[in-house]
């Protein structure tokens, strides 16, 4: 008889309630992922040698922050490029799209770039990557970077980062440019545009900061931004067809970024970031009626940061803590419709713990696990038609990597990727027919080659373990992935 292991509720719960989510998990399955899980931190740990190593070996692995706090910054900075357009009901972060499938946290940590990958392309100023992965039979997941920093005379110097990224909340096409100086002592100034298709929603950001000349961690620097500066100009000076939506900023969003890195004791290092979005006020209509439509108030603001100690030769320990929120609030105008009458709030929260360790001059092991909460509320004003949403999903979610190569020559990982996710309000509720509260579990592989790790190419695929699933039985692998690197 198969046994079963029921993922039971708190005590005193009534488990056939409303939005209770009884999981089934086979113990074989169970099994399969913690095997798994301590087969990867065994090969971490326990091989790390008892002596030193030699000198010519490669540098201590680092994490960092700064991809997580660019991710969000992008999407303020180009949220014409949000999916289902700029005037959709479902937010400003748009977790749960309708298109929003299964294995969505799973791809978005299987197609990404390492703690340790982010840090090293964040310390140059030259360079080009892009990872993909394929997420359904016809979609791909995927995130390219290009940036250049030329000096041109007397501490005088133009940057140039490009992103494009596409998943489900948004697909996103920025074009950063900055014309800065920057003094001996490790002050800086810059001041530029940011660009997207969208001719709108175009930015200007300008900013100071310093930079550490000694070679040790040391970076502290603060962004302003004026956001979509040229909106009311192109939708009311240069006018639309009367059919068309006209959007107008009776308040303009104002932003400001801070991001900070210190050494503040032997081997520690904290990092961290912040930004915030003023509240933002626009008016939704078409232009031959202005009272219809809606009246929209925005809200954002995210803080994270990180504590690392760094286990000279070998790698580094540390913690990472990150929180986002946002908030949109919405009213209908005089004509406008009932169920533009609401207010949406969404955050999301992940505390975790990391583990980067160089065993052997040939062998690499990166492990990361994280408790994450996301919540989702939505209230809609008496004599709305739209349904309310009280929404929370939690989850321990992680990877465990280990690679294998030289600074040149052929390199392969293993990892094991996770997310044992559980909706604890609010099931059913959400715009998708996807069960996006199961847990997943998924093995992924990559073979490829580095040249003296200035650029390096991967590619890859992986193989599901959840429950249900027989290794390496169940037909087409689980995706597919690749992701290339150049420094120069």
């Amino acid at each position: 008889m198969e046994r079963l292991i029921w993922i039971s509720l708190p005590s005193g719960a009534d488990s056939k309630g409303p939005g209770i989510v009884r999981r089934r998990i086979t113990i074989p399955a169970i099994l399969l992922r913690c095997a798994l899980v301590c087969v990867c931190l065994v090969l971490g740990l326990v091989a790390v040698p008892s002596g030193g190593r030699a000198q010519d070996g490669p540098p201590p692995l680092h994490a960092t922050l700064r991809g997580w706090a660019d991710y969000h910054w992008l999407h303020i900075l180009n949220r014409s490029g949000a999916r289902s357009g700029r005037f959709s009901d479902l937010g400003i972060l748009r977790r749960f799209h309708p298109d929003t499938e299964t294995e969505y946290i799973l791809n978005l940590i299987s197609n990404r770039f390492t703690l340790s990958e982010n840090y090293d392309w964040y310390r140059r100023d030259r360079g080009f990557r892009w990872v993909g992965g394929s997420v359904t039979s016809q979609g791909l997941m995927q995130s390219m970077e290009f940036k250049i920093a030329v000096p041109i005379t007397g501490g005088w110097n133009a940057d140039v980062r490009y992103n494009k990224e596409a998943n489900v909340p948004a697909n996103l096409d920025v074009m950063r440019i900055a014309l800065g100086h920057r003094w001996q002592s490790g002050l800086y100034i810059f001041a530029g545009p940011a660009i997207v298709t969208h001719k709108p929603d175009a930015d200007v950001l300008f900013g100071a900061g310093w930079r550490s000349t000694s070679g040790a961690p040391g970076e502290f620097s603060l962004t302003f931004g004026a956001l979509d500066v040229f909106n009311n100009y192109v939708y009311d000076v240069l006018g639309l067809p009367t059919s068309d939506t006209t959007l107008i900023y009776e308040q303009y969003p104002y932003v400001v970024r801070g991001t900070a890195e210190f050494e503040i004791a032997s081997r520690i290092r904290i990092e961290g970031h912040a930004a915030l979005q003023l509240p933002a006020t626009l008016r939704a209509f078409v232009k031959s009626n202005p009272d219809s439509g809606f009246e929209q108030v925005e809200r954002f603001a995210y803080v994270g940061g990180l504590l690392e100690y760094t286990l000279v030769p070998w790698g580094s320990v540390g913690a990472i803590l990150n929180y986002v929120r946002a908030e949109t609030e919405r009213s209908q105008l005089a004509s406008g419709l009932p169920e533009d009458n609401f207010t949406r709030t969404e955050s999301e929260m992940w505390l975790g713990a990391y583990l980067l360790l160089w065993p052997f001059p040939f062998l690499e092991f990166e492990g990361w696990l994280a408790r994450n909460w996301r919540p989702e509320e939505l209230q809609s004003a008496a004599g709305s038609l739209r349904p309310d949403i009280d929404y929370e999903d939690r989850a321990w979610s992680g990877m465990a990597t280990l690679t294998y190569g030289r600074a040149t020559g052929f390199t392969a990982d293993l990892g094991l990727v996770y997310d044992v996710r559980e909706i604890v309000r609010g099931a059913g509720q959400l715009p998708t027919d996807h069960d996006i509260g199961r847990s997943n579990t998924r093995l992924r592989m990559d073979v490829g080659w580095r040249l003296d790790r200035r650029a390096y190419v991967y590619i890859g695929t992986a193989f599901d373990l959840d429950a249900g699933s027989v290794f390496f039985k169940r037909g087409p692998p689980d995706g597919y992935r690749a992701r290339f690197v150049v420094h120069f």
